[in-house]
């Protein structure tokens, strides 16, 4: 009796097989091919949920019938986090060891053509709305390759900068990234942003970053920046008055100082031999992948200077 339940659950389990690792398939293009980070994050629980339901009933079939099904989902569940983690930590190594620049070089353009689709023409109505001053075009540049696009704008005061990030992903989708950005009397730099890329580091300690990875309209970023402004309205914002380019310029190398001070990046002298980073400045990053790949959500970490 056991031997025929035995052979007809090899049976279910091989035709589960076919029908599981399509829809996982079809779940990998999906998410591949989808513009917000939302809407991957949806589809990655789904395939998680999916993968542990196979492996549940694939160990129920086999070697574990007497051990209870809840169990054997939460297996299913922490196997596919372990090999997911580990997928993220050598994809983390390689990117350490590579070529590819903490910041890339940065070049002034005349202008960006903005992608064709619903998303971006709403931020543009935006802009247009509350009457930004565009300020400066530019590209992230690799070996002549163009990483990223940026955009910067300026308030009709001043007072506030707003990036526009263009990146396209692996898969050639057109993602958007925006920051607004004030600076204070007392030297208090407040950015407001829905970046959904791990940054794994430390800001200054006069920098007050919100990061909201899942808010993906811009008028919801905005609203989240002014009621920042106004939980800090003890001092008041300044005209910003450097060049865009020199401003952006100036941001990366308070960072990457800061994160070299911190522990978190190697100096660069010694990043042929060691890489970018150092042990806490991969794991840094390795958890903040994961939390934005199941959680949508960032650390947030200040130096102690």
């Amino acid at each position: 009796m056991f031997n025929f339940v035995q052979q007809q659950g090899t049976l279910y389990l091989v035709g589960f097989s076919f029908v599981f690792f399509g829809i996982v398939w079809a779940l990998n293009r999906l998410q591949r091919s989808l513009p917000s980070p939302v809407n991957k994050l949806i589809v990655r629980w789904l395939r998680l949920v999916l993968i542990a339901l196979f492996v549940g009933i694939a160990f129920k079939l086999t070697f574990f019938g007497g051990i209870p099904y809840w169990r054997l989902l939460v297996m299913g569940i922490l196997a596919w986090l372990l090999i997911d983690s580990g997928y993220l930590w050598l994809y983390i190594l390689a990117w350490d060891k590579s070529e590819l620049p903490l910041f890339p070089s940065i070049r002034s353009v005349e202008k960006i053509d903005w992608p064709a689709n619903t998303r971006f023409f709403l931020i543009k109505d935006w802009i247009r709305e509350n009457n930004y001053q565009e300020i400066g075009c530019f590209n992230y540049y690799y070996e002549n390759e163009v990483l990223q696009q940026l955009i910067v704008y300026e308030s009709p005061d001043k007072t506030i900068r707003l990036q526009i990030i263009i990146v396209t992903d692996v898969t050639g989708v057109i993602l958007d990234q925006i920051a607004f950005t004030s600076e204070t009397e007392d030297e208090k730099v407040i950015v407001t942003d829905n970046v959904f890329m791990p940054f794994g580091g430390v800001y200054p300690s006069n920098w007050i970053v919100q990061r909201h990875p899942p808010i993906r309209k811009i008028q919801s970023i905005a609203r989240l920046h002014q009621d920042t402004l106004a939980d800090n309205d003890e001092v008041c914002c300044v005209r910003i008055e450097i060049d865009a380019k020199t401003w952006i310029q100036d941001m990366q190398n308070t960072l990457e100082r800061e994160n070299i001070e911190a522990g978190i990046l190697h100096r660069r002298r010694d990043r042929p031999e060691f890489g970018k980073m150092t042990g806490e400045g991969r794991y840094r990053i390795w958890k903040e992948l994961l939390l934005l790949n199941y959680f949508s959500i960032t650390m947030i970490g200040r130096s102690k200077n």
